[in-house]
């Protein structure tokens, strides 16, 4: 891939890229706090269990990925870019 084609890219999907690296971030920020602190204790806490992603950790995990997905596709444009999109949708 040349470095136009690749400029070209990162410019035209300038906002999802910066939202995606958004919910990267928190994303991994989430799994290291799980990963490193148990998020739900045990009801009889006989063992201590650090540093393992339990399943109701995991799908806390792919539920805070779910709801930042669906949070910034629905954020709206700013209005500069709706009245740039406006002209070419007739």
């Amino acid at each position: 891939m040349d470095w136009k084609r690749l400029r070209s890219f990162v410019r035209r999907h300038r906002r999802s890229i910066g939202e995606l690296s958004i919910i990267l971030v928190a994303l991994l920020t989430a799994t290291y706090w799980t990963y490193e602190i148990d998020v739900f204790a045990n009801e009889d806490r006989m063992t201590v269990k650090e540093e393992t992603i339990e399943l109701d950790e995991a799908l806390l995990l792919g539920g805070l990925l779910t709801l930042g997905l669906l949070t910034f596709r629905r954020a709206p444009l700013p209005r500069a870019e709706t009245r740039d999109l406006a002209p070419r949708s007739r």
